[in-house]
């Protein structure tokens, strides 16, 4: 709403009545399942963020055994579909990850 310091595009953000969103005292802990920290995040963010090639390989291991179990978990879950999108990126990163380790495998002379 023009003057009243609230662009026109977020004013169904501060309405009671945003179609789909639980309303009132329902709604915090609706936000709360929505933006849920899950048990895969971490170890995902520690393989893209390992700096070392020699520990890499673990790192990627562990974020793709994370990852697997959070599918066993989902697979008997209604919906969530919108984690599995997650999880399948995450996946394709990690195999690129894989792909870039792989590569300077092959590249690096081995030391006799």
């Amino acid at each position: 709403m023009v003057g009243q310091g609230l662009e026109p595009e977020l004013q169904a953000i501060n309405s009671e009545s945003v179609s789909g969103l639980p309303a009132g005292e329902d709604r915090p802990q609706y936000f709360k399942q929505v933006f849920a920290k899950q048990k895969w995040h971490k170890p995902y963010a520690d393989a893209l963020m390992e700096g070392d090639t020699q520990k890499l390989a673990s790192a990627i291991a562990k974020a793709e055994r994370a990852i697997f179990n959070r599918y066993l978990e989902l697979s008997t879950a209604e919906d969530h579909s919108d984690e599995r999108m997650d999880l399948c990126r995450a996946v394709e990163a990690l195999r690129e990850l894989k792909r870039g380790l792989d590569s300077a495998d092959t590249r690096t002379p081995a030391v006799t």
